[in-house]
């Protein structure tokens, strides 16, 4: 039973509707006086033209390193896209690392805007992975900044699988380049393959930033705040949102003893029973014993983001099969148990 309106299970305060455009914002840290290395998050097909579009005038000059086993082998109608429609620069990943940093290398020295996805492979979790050490040793080696970019939307409006894009509401944020200067002066006395890794992993962390609605200001940072985040996996993220539920258990919504099942991710994707009783709430790993009230299936991001940050998922993800319910009534009435909806008030 697909929802016919947005499920307004989360109350949120009212905005004007996004139309189908794409929003990009903080266009004003885009250096147009000099090159940079661009990284951004990878979710969909989608990534390389939103962040070209984000970029305006000053992308006319982006060219995208893509893996060349991945968007030039195989099928032909893909191929032929990426072939001449385009500005793509194949990259043979199994000629190694060296190789692949003098194809980026020469993108740069053509005076060419350089776009990387570090994670190396679209996330299919929605998830930001850890950053390959290329990022890193190519603006260390050239001496250029790095611009970090994040797309918010790409991964739900067209996953995996999806010919055309299937919703709207599609924002890329540009953060403050990171310095070059700055990514030297906090990788100083370290090996090469550990300062690549340092300066790929502060490349992270801004991109990361961008999607918590922050900024990273790589100049104010010192050696040792300058440790790049540990990356959790989507078991970790699932546990930390699933966990932080029964302290939120609003006893005076009880009505009778529930229980929700969530599936979450690929076939072998975290697991995760929240069951509610007159006077506690409990959440344990795993399948429910008994069966469950409310069975729902999403991708981890989407469980985080529902936990953690109120969100509602609009009808288009209800559509598209990035979540299902077996009871939309009571994953409603789960935001409202667990006070989700206080969450952004």
């Amino acid at each position: 039973n697909l929802p016919k309106s947005r499920p307004n299970f989360v109350r949120r305060k009212s905005r004007p509707k996004k139309s189908a455009k794409i929003l990009a914002k903080k266009r004003a840290n885009i250096p147009a006086n000099r090159q940079v290395i661009v990284v951004s998050n990878h979710s969909s097909h989608l990534d390389m033209g939103l962040v070209k579009y984000a970029l305006g005038t000053y992308g006319k000059k982006l060219t995208a390193l893509a893996a060349a086993d991945y968007f030039f082998e195989g099928n032909r109608l893909k191929t032929t896209w990426f072939t001449h429609f385009t500005n793509v620069e194949a990259i043979d990943r199994r000629q190694g690392f060296r190789a692949s940093l003098r194809q980026a290398r020469a993108v740069l020295d053509q005076g060419r805007l350089c776009l990387l996805f570090p994670e190396g492979t679209r996330r299919m979790d929605g998830q930001l992975g850890e950053f390959k050490p290329l990022a890193g040793k190519l603006a260390l080696d050239a001496g250029v900044d790095i611009l970090p970019v994040y797309i918010d939307g790409a991964y739900r409006v067209m996953p995996k699988g999806s010919m055309l894009p299937t919703g709207r509401g599609i924002t890329v944020r540009i953060g403050p380049p990171l310095e070059v200067d700055h990514l030297r002066r906090l990788t100083d006395g370290m090996k090469s393959s550990k300062a690549a890794r340092r300066a790929a992993g502060l490349a992270r962390d801004a991109v990361a930033a961008l999607r918590d609605g922050e900024v990273l200001r790589i100049s104010e940072l010192d050696a040792e705040s300058a440790v790049p985040k540990k990356v959790l996996t989507p078991e970790q993220v699932a546990e930390r949102a699933a966990r932080s539920l029964p302290g939120r258990y609003d006893v005076s919504t009880y009505e009778k003893d529930l229980t929700w099942y969530f599936s979450l991710g690929s076939k072998d994707g975290p697991r995760w029973t929240l069951q509610v009783g007159a006077d506690h709430a409990t959440v344990r790993p795993g399948r429910p014993e008994g069966g469950a009230d409310c069975v729902v299936k999403t991708s981890v991001d989407i469980f985080r983001r529902i936990v953690e940050e109120g969100y509602a998922p609009d009808p288009q993800e209800f559509m598209s099969g990035a979540i299902k319910t077996s009871d939309l009534a009571l994953l409603i009435q789960f935001s409202q148990v667990f006070k989700l909806s206080e969450v952004n008030s």
